[in-house]
């Protein structure tokens, strides 16, 4: 049981983190719209995370 309830947790806040990454680039588009500050932003903010890994 404690396998399942773990199995779960992590799932869930797995699933949780994906909709709030989603949320926050919706947010970063609607604010800034579609152009070259844009893509500069999301660039700087997805290189550490490239080299993290």
């Amino acid at each position: 049981m404690n396998l399942l309830r773990a199995l779960a947790t992590v799932s869930g806040m797995t699933l949780l983190s994906r909709i709030l990454g989603f949320v926050r680039d919706f947010i970063i588009a609607r604010v800034f719209g579609a152009g070259m500050a844009t893509d500069a932003f999301f660039v700087a903010f997805r290189l550490p995370n490239l080299l993290r890994r």
